[in-house]
């Protein structure tokens, strides 16, 4: 093999592919999901070769190309992506102290707090920790941090902790609303949490 064939393939050894066009808002979506979860990807829009034939089987539905091979068409959003590569998109059952809607820095600070209470903390989140900080090359104004800290490097080790501590998170989903009735209850486009 050649040295730069194999440079190549270590550069893309985890790599996800992303087929789609940069101006469709669904792969806008599925990219935005791939690096808030700190997952590298590559775009490939669908103008030839195996990509195109993809593309014609799937129509306007971004296709994502895991690093195994396995090809995952994004009908729902991202919600069969998430399933696949092992994260939560159903919590567990049973009720829950703590409902926590977004897992931005507040989201991931009140969960961590939550969880280090003794409280059964969920997290309800559409994209992946952090929020837009998750994705800010460096944080220079945050308390204990006196030489900054980048947005991806704190999205991790804020989603480590509220796990580590007991906190439930759940990806792709959308909060529509919340209402409160005997008990809180915390409704979802696809999954209801009591």
């Amino acid at each position: 093999m050649s040295g730069g064939r194999a440079m190549k393939e270590r550069e893309f050894k985890d790599t996800h592919v992303v087929l789609g066009s940069r101006w469709q808002p669904e792969c806008f979506y599925v990219r935005e999901f791939l690096q808030r979860n700190q997952l590298k990807y590559v775009l490939a829009e669908p103008a030839r070769g195996i990509s195109r034939e993809i593309a014609k089987r799937c129509g306007d539905v971004p296709v994502v190309i895991t690093p195994k091979g396995d090809q995952i068409v994004c009908r729902d959003g991202v919600g069969s992506l998430a399933e696949h590569l092992g994260m939560k998109t159903q919590p567990a059952g049973g009720k829950y102290d703590l409902a926590v809607v977004g897992f931005g820095p507040g989201g991931l600070q009140a969960g961590i707090y939550g969880a280090s209470e003794g409280l059964r903390t969920l997290a309800i989140d559409r994209v992946g920790p952090g929020g837009q900080a998750g994705t800010t090359s460096r944080i220079e104004n945050l308390m204990g941090f006196p030489e900054g800290i980048s947005g991806p490097e704190l999205a991790r080790k804020s989603a480590e902790q509220a796990r580590r501590l007991g906190a439930v998170r759940t990806t792709s989903r959308d909060a529509r609303y919340c209402t409160c009735t005997r008990g809180y209850l915390q409704e979802t486009r696809r999954a209801r949490y009591r």
